[in-house]
C-alpha cells in the first residue's frame, strides 16, 4: 500500500468564494471563530461593550462624533464618557428600524425612519424634530456640510416618490425648496423601488436601492445634486442594514447574497461567498465595519462571519451589532446585544485526493500552530460521489508534536482541526499549516504523475 503525503498552507485563503472550486484547492469550507491573516488563520478576540447598556439586536448602533461617542438603541440616544460611566440624551424615542447620522459639530441630525432627532445648539439638549426645514426620512448622510437624503416620505410637500433622494442647503440642514440663492432640491434616480441607504464615499455620494444603485455627486450649479449620475448596478441591497464602511471604500450584500465592495475610485470587487450568506436573507442581518484593521462584520442574530484583506471567516459564535475606533480608549468599542462567550475554534480544508480517484485511508495529520494548547484532529469522509453528505470520526488529540493519528477510509475526505483549551477573550490561537498522509491499495486509479500505467484493453 502505497502513502503520500501532502500539505495544505493555504489558511491565509480563507473560505471558499463559490462551491464550484476544484478539489485539492487552497481554501476551507469551514472556519469556526477564526479568520484569515497573514501567514494563515487566526481565532477571534473581541473587547465587551462597556457595561450598562441594555438592548436587543439589532442594536446597539455607535456613532463616533464631535461631541463623543454616542451609543443608539431602539428607544435612546447615549453618551459613552471617557471613564466609561453613560449620560443619556434622550429617550422614549418611537423605534425604528436602523439609525443613521450626521455630524455638524454644533449640530447633529440623526433619523431612524420613524422618528427625526436633533442636536439643538441652543438650548443644549436632544429633541425629537417635527418642523419644516426637512422630513422624516428614512436615511441621511452628510457630505461637505450638505444633508443628503432618501427614502423620503410621500406625504412631503415636494411631491416626492420612493426612489428620489433630497439635498439641503450647503451649511445648513434646511430642505426647504422655496429658499432663494443657495437652494435645496431633489431627483429621482434611474431605477424603481424605494431609497435605503446613502452613505458618502469619496468626493461622491452613493445611493443604494432595493432595485438599484447609484452614485451622484454635485453639479456646477451651487447646491445642485442628481446629475451626473450613474447607474452602477441594476440589483439592488438585502437590506437597508446590508451596507457599511467608510469614506475610502464600501461594502454590501446584494439581493441574492453576494459580498461586494467598492472604493472611492470606483473599482468594483465581486467577493462571492453566496454559498455562505444566501441562507441568511431574510434575516435581520447587520453589517459593521472595522476601519482601523480595514475588516467587515455581516451577522444576524445567530451567526456571523468575518471578511478580512485576506478572505473570509466563519461562522462565529459572537456576533457584533457594530463597530468605532474610539481615540480615547485607543481601541475598538464593539456593540454586542448580550453576554457572549465561545468554546473552541476549527477548522475544514476543502475536499483533498491529491489525484486518487477511488477509496483511500487516511493517517497522520499534522498542525502547526501558535498559541494555545494542543490541537485536535479528526476527518470527513463519504463513499458515494453522489451523495453531498459527508461523516464525521471522532476527534483525536495531536501528541507533543502537534501530530494526530485518524484512520478512515473514503473516495472524498476533508481534513479538520480544533482549538479547545484557550481563553477566547485573551489569546490567540494561530494555524497556518496542515500535513496529512493518505494512503492508496491501487495504481490503477491514481491521476497524474503518481498513477500507474492502466490496463490494456
Amino acid at each position: 500500500m502505497k502513502e503520500f503525503t501532502s500539505t495544505f498552507d493555504g489558511f491565509n485563503n480563507g473560505l471558499r468564494p463559490t462551491e464550484d472550486v476544484a478539489k485539492n484547492t487552497e481554501t476551507l469550507i469551514y472556519a469556526r471563530n477564526m479568520k484569515p491573516v497573514v501567514g494563515g488563520m487566526v481565532s477571534v478576540t473581541e473587547p465587551k461593550l462597556i457595561p450598562g447598556v441594555t438592548t436587543t439586536w439589532p442594536l446597539p448602533q455607535l456613532f463616533k462624533t464631535q461631541a463623543g461617542l454616542i451609543i443608539a438603541s431602539h428607544i435612546a440616544l447615549d453618551m459613552l464618557n471617557p471613564d466609561d460611566t453613560i449620560t443619556p440624551l434622550i429617550s422614549g424615542i418611537f423605534p425604528g428600524d436602523w439609525w443613521d447620522m450626521a455630524d455638524y459639530m454644533d449640530y447633529v441630525v440623526a433619523t431612524n425612519g420613524s422618528r427625526m432627532v436633533i442636536y439643538n445648539p441652543v438650548t443644549n439638549v436632544w429633541e425629537v424634530y417635527v418642523g419644516p426645514n426637512f422630513p422624516r426620512v428614512g436615511t441621511l448622510c452628510d457630505f461637505n456640510g450638505q444633508l443628503i437624503m432618501g427614502d423620503l416620505p410621500t406625504t412631503w410637500s415636494a411631491g416626492t416618490d420612493e426612489n428620489w433622494i433630497a439635498w439641503s442647503r450647503i451649511g445648513s440642514a434646511d430642505a426647504r425648496l422655496d429658499d432663494a440663492g443657495n437652494v435645496a432640491g431633489l431627483a429621482p434616480m434611474r431605477w424603481d423601488g424605494p431609497v435605503l441607504k446613502v452613505m458618502k464615499l469619496g468626493q461622491h455620494v452613493m445611493v443604494y436601492g432595493a432595485m438599484g444603485i447609484s452614485d451622484i455627486r454635485p453639479t456646477e450649479a451651487p447646491g445642485g445634486w442628481g446629475v451626473p449620475q450613474r447607474n452602477l448596478f441594476d440589483f439592488g441591497i438585502a437590506t437597508r442594514r446590508c451596507v457599511t464602511g467608510d469614506h475610502r471604500e464600501h461594502y454590501f450584500l446584494d439581493t441574492s447574497g453576494h459580498l461586494w465592495r467598492i472604493t472611492d475610485n470606483h473599482a468594483i470587487t465581486s467577493f462571492g461567498y453566496r454559498e455562505f450568506f444566501a441562507p441568511m436573507l431574510g434575516t435581520d442581518i447587520v453589517m459593521s465595519f472595522d476601519p482601523i484593521r480595514r475588516e467587515v462584520r455581516i451577522c444576524n442574530h445567530e451567526t456571523g462571519y468575518i471578511l478580512t484583506p485576506q478572505g473570509l471567516g466563519g461562522p462565529l459564535d459572537v456576533v457584533i451589532s457594530d463597530t468605532v475606533y474610539d481615540d480615547s480608549r485607543r481601541g475598538l468599542v464593539v456593540g454586542i446585544p448580550q453576554e457572549y462567550t465561545y468554546d473552541q475554534a476549527s477548522v475544514i480544508i476543502e475536499p483533498q485526493d491529491i489525484g486518487i480517484r477511488e477509496i483511500k485511508n487516511t493517517g497522520w495529520i499534522n498542525v502547526t500552530q501558535k498559541g494555545g494548547s494542543k490541537a485536535e484532529v479528526g476527518v470527513d469522509f463519504k463513499f458515494d460521489k453522489e451523495v453531498a453528505a459527508f461523516q464525521s470520526t471522532v476527534w483525536e488529540e495531536t501528541n507533543p508534536e502537534n501530530a494526530g493519528f485518524v484512520r478512515q477510509a473514503g473516495t472524498d475526505v476533508r481534513i479538520k482541526a480544533k482549538f479547545t483549551d484557550f481563553d477566547p477573550l485573551t489569546e490567540e490561537v494561530l494555524i497556518s499549516k496542515l500535513a496529512y498522509a493518505i494512503q492508496s491499495p491501487d495504481r490503477r486509479f491514481h491521476r497524474g504523475a503518481r498513477g500507474g500505467r492502466g490496463e490494456k484493453i
